[in-house]
């Protein structure tokens, strides 16, 4: 049961963090727009975005209030369960954090809102999945490497269930957003980065290294068997990201969601939850 809301609170922090993102992106493209009533009504058309539809479903903000809700809620169940989690002091803290954040992000404050609400958008979503504050150094290197997951599957997943969909479905000022969105730098390599060194450093920190990886003594163990299972999963997703990036490939985009949710399973699996 613990299990199933661990990994509940992780995919919900997943869609937050890629909200955020999303907002990052696509504002860091509208700045570059000179003609500022160009650019406001490129606002609007993003403020009207729905999905699943135009004329129907939530909008995109509407959505990130939700998965912000649900990974706060799960956070709520973990205590009430008597799990280990960060405690119910910093749960209504990063719950009233989000609040104000939602707030900011409704007022449109551009791209130095929307960089100050994903920040607070990895930060909650850290906090109210690590089961106590980071101190030392592998929890602070744990903490770092949650926080790049969540960057990197956050964008991916957002964009290609929700906000792709969403802009597709507007016309030409939907594809106009897309491709304002796309020009700018992107967060998911240098998230994968990071991803990279801090699980390198926590593996090292259990003895873990390359040869051990390989050995058919680790794989034949259970622990040795979901992680490296998890490490080839991530591995796909890597090439996933070179070869097809943003491209249309509607089945390939789809096998790729469903191996980031089986990564998030093995995380969740290799906790011990």
């Amino acid at each position: 049961m613990i299990a199933i809301v661990l990994f509940g609170q992780l995919v919900a922090g997943v869609l937050l963090v890629g909200y955020a993102s999303f907002l990052v992106i696509v504002r860091h493209g509208l700045a570059g727009v000179a003609d500022q009533t160009e650019r406001d009504r490129l606002e609007s058309v993003l403020a009207a975005a729905r999905w699943p539809a135009p004329d129907g479903g939530l909008p995109l903000s509407g959505l990130g209030r939700a998965f912000g809700a649900a990974l706060v809620g799960l956070h709520a169940v973990r205590l009430v369960a008597g799990t280990p989690t960060s405690g119910l002091w910093v749960g209504a803290a990063v719950a009233s954090g989000l609040v104000v954040g939602f707030w900011w992000d409704r007022d449109r404050r551009g791209r130095s809102g929307a960089a100050a609400f994903f920040v607070l958008a990895v930060v909650a979503a850290v906090a109210l999945v690590l089961p106590r504050a980071p101190g030392g150094a592998y929890s602070v290197s744990l903490a770092l490497h949650i926080a790049a997951a969540l960057i990197w599957l956050g964008h991916m997943f957002f964009w290609s269930v929700f906000s792709g969909a969403a802009l597709k479905r507007l016309g030409a000022d939907g594809l106009k957003l897309r491709d304002l969105s796309l020009a700018g730098p992107g967060l998911g390599w240098p998230a994968l980065a990071v991803l990279a060194i801090t699980g390198a450093h926590l593996l090292a920190v259990r003895g873990i290294g390359a040869a051990t990886l390989a050995s058919p003594d680790f794989f034949a163990e259970g622990f040795g068997l979901w992680l490296d299972l998890k490490l080839l999963l991530v591995l796909a997703m890597v090439v996933y990201q070179a070869v097809f990036g943003h491209r249309s490939a509607p089945r390939a985009i789809l096998a790729n969601m469903t191996v980031a949710l089986a990564v998030l399973a093995l995380a969740v699996l290799l906790t011990g939850a």
